[in-house]
């Protein structure tokens, strides 16, 4: 049941994820391996300069930025991590989304400007999937006298972090609907 239920989530593999933005950050990012406990992995790099010497090696191949879109729509990825300086953040943004990235983690300290579909997605998941659940899980647990709901959050509810302005929001928003 486990497993089959892992397979239904896709969670018995690795979600592939794109980084975008290989100076010092990104390296390292690169070479952090707890992204795969996580059930991540860093598949691809993006660069203004892939050619460019850098301190480390990386397993991961550096494509130039112009190979992203084509490199997305072939390889079906949805999630990026945005490892860019601040100047270049929303063009870079706004080529992600274009080209069918739903997921970004932002390491700049600026709020992103995406769609509003974006938006509405990141909170169907983390507040919308709370209220469903409360409606269909209350009643009975009226009737049967008492339950338990577990909800998972994040302390990103509880503190705001640069860049993640509306995913914090979201969390903050499950917290509260929880209590």
């Amino acid at each position: 049941l486990f497993k089959k239920i892992a397979d239904e989530l896709g969670t018995s593999r690795l979600q592939p994820v794109i980084l975008v933005g290989v100076g010092h950050l990104g390296l390292a990012l690169l070479s952090y391996r707890g992204f795969e406990k996580e059930g991540f992995e860093i598949v691809a790099a993006f660069d203004a300069e892939p050619n460019r010497k850098r301190d480390k090696e990386t397993k991961q191949p550096i494509h130039a930025m112009a190979q992203l879109p084509g490199f997305i729509q072939k390889s079906g990825v949805k999630m990026a991590i945005l490892t860019v300086p601040v100047a270049a953040v929303q063009e870079v943004t706004n080529l992600l989304v274009e080209s069918g990235i739903t997921g970004i983690l932002n390491f700049a300290p600026i709020m992103l400007d995406v769609p509003e579909d974006m938006f509405d997605r990141v909170f169907a998941v983390n507040v919308k999937s709370i209220y469903l659940s409360a409606l269909h899980m209350v009643p009975p647990m009226k009737r049967q006298g008492g339950g338990v709901i577990i909800n998972t959050a994040s302390t990103a509810g509880l503190r705001a972090r640069g860049g993640l302005t509306w995913y914090c929001a979201s969390k903050g928003a499950a917290i509260m609907a929880t209590k």
